[in-house]
């Protein structure tokens, strides 16, 4: 309830106006929002307006939400496995197409790929491999036993190209 708003109006019957609030559906909630209802009040009918009440979102742990007066999302933010290999993915490729920006290499030259990462990296590439490779024309993917220098998403790796 609006304490603001109603605290005048109903006095000693804002308890059980609140008791109410708890028990309605979502129905009841857009119909308030919407316009007006109808409650019973201790025997009494009460016409309840959108004014009177503060209609809140509440978010659950993993989630995001925003509403205005007519739509609602929510998203789910958990990181699933697969979001977190697609993501991983996601950074190799940045990385090596910017390896091929800085070594000077025309955007049609074909490349080698060499790579040594964490078993999550390696897990990657058994996932993307052939994506990888057509974004940034790999023709050759060669696991190394090079040092982990460098990070993507936390992940410690290490890359090389090499135009063929």
């Amino acid at each position: 309830p609006n304490f603001k708003e109603l605290g005048k109006v109903l006095g000693p019957k804002m308890k059980s106006l609140q008791e109410l609030l708890t028990k309605f559906t979502k129905a009841d909630i857009l119909e308030v929002q919407n316009g007006e209802k109808v409650v019973k009040l201790e025997g009494e009918d009460f016409t309840l307006t959108s004014d009177m009440v503060l209609i809140t979102l509440k978010q659950k742990e993993g989630f995001t939400a925003t509403t205005n007066d007519k739509t609602c999302v929510v998203l789910e933010t958990t990181l699933t496995e697969e979001l977190i290999l697609e993501g991983l993915m996601r950074e190799f490729v940045r990385v090596v197409q910017a390896l091929r920006k800085d070594s000077d290499f025309v955007i049609t030259d074909h490349i080698k790929v060499y790579f040594n990462g964490t078993d999550k990296v390696k897990a990657m590439m058994n996932n993307y491999k052939d994506y990888i490779m057509g974004e940034v024309l790999g023709d050759e993917l060669i696991e190394t036993n090079d040092e982990l220098d460098m990070e993507l998403n936390d992940e410690k790796v290490s890359i090389k190209v090499e135009r063929i």
